[in-house]
């Protein structure tokens, strides 16, 4: 008998069973009856919950039905942390960021597809283009409500405003469309929010037609009614709280999956050696601007 799942959610062994087990628990997480009801996800998790029990807070499991996906990063990131060797500190309340280790700590943020005009819709099998401007403002709502939730709890001293601090957002529940970075050193949707870029442009000689450049538009906010959305967290030192970003698609997640994005303005930034096993990008700053840096995992750290 495992310690995750409800003995009531049976394992199932066919696709269309999982309709009727769904609508026999019309409160639970879609996600969590897909973790419960097909056996390889339900081993998989309940391993992963024995190695992460120590660092969770009380209210893991009791939330776990209503905001699956959310908990499961906070489980993916914290038993990813722990195999690439760092040290968690149990928690004793559900106050407080979600990971803590000696030298920073960690908040998990799963951003949902919003509402009305602004929902990110789901993907189609038709052409269309990826809607950047609505996926940027659901990563901007998710920064901007951690920035607040620091605040209450540096106010009240439940964290130091000394340690760095790092925000893990992942993008599974926005859709299906591939937006973290395309090639090996395209930007992610993740990092075009962070640092205000806006689409590719192509420059061209006039005469030859041959590409003189590539470049990237500013887009430092987003439309959003009459009140526009700012971007750019990582432009100026008005976040400089916040020490580095994670980014990722992907809920089970190994080394590779994942990125790393440091704030080059950060108060206290996060040692980069610390990281190497993790793709990680920096912007260094320089007399003319910013200049990017792209740092590729070392996967035998």
């Amino acid at each position: 008998m495992g310690e995750v799942f409800s003995d009531s959610l049976p394992v199932i062994s066919h696709s269309r069973d999982f309709e009727k087990v769904e609508v026999d628990n019309p409160k639970l997480d879609r996600d969590y009856i897909a973790g419960a009801v097909y056996e390889n996800n339900r081993n998989r998790i309940e391993k992963q919950w024995q190695q992460f029990k120590p660092y969770a807070d009380p209210d893991f499991l009791p939330e776990l039905g209503r905001q699956f996906r959310r908990r499961m990063w906070e489980m993916n990131m914290g038993c990813l942390f722990l195999d690439s060797g760092f040290t968690l500190l149990p928690k004793k309340s559900a106050d407080g960021p979600d990971l803590q280790t000696q030298n920073f700590h960690i908040e998990c943020v799963c951003p949902a597809r919003g509402s009305g005009d602004f929902e990110v819709p789901l993907t189609s099998t038709e052409m269309k283009p990826i809607p950047k401007d609505l996926l940027k403002l659901r990563i901007a709502n998710a920064l901007q409500e951690k920035e607040k939730q620091y605040s209450a709890w540096v106010e009240n001293s439940t964290v130091s405003r000394d340690k760095p601090r790092i925000i893990a957002i992942n993008l599974g529940d926005l859709s299906a469309w591939s937006v973290m970075g395309h090639g090996h050193d395209d930007p992610s949707i993740v990092e075009e929010a962070l640092f205000g870029f806006g689409d590719e442009e192509v420059h061209y000689d006039a005469k030859t037609f041959e590409v003189i450049r590539v470049s990237r538009a500013q887009r430092k906010s987003v439309p959003k009614g009459q009140s526009p959305v700012d971007l750019g967290f990582f432009l100026d030192n008005q976040h400089a709280s916040l020490s580095a970003v994670i980014g990722s698609q992907e809920m089970f997640v190994d080394p590779w999956d994942i990125e790393v994005l440091h704030n080059p303005y950060a108060a206290n930034p996060v040692n980069q050696q610390e990281l190497g096993m993790f793709k990680q990008v920096t912007w260094e700053k320089k007399p003319k601007g910013l200049r990017r840096r792209l740092k590729p995992p070392v996967l035998d750290k």
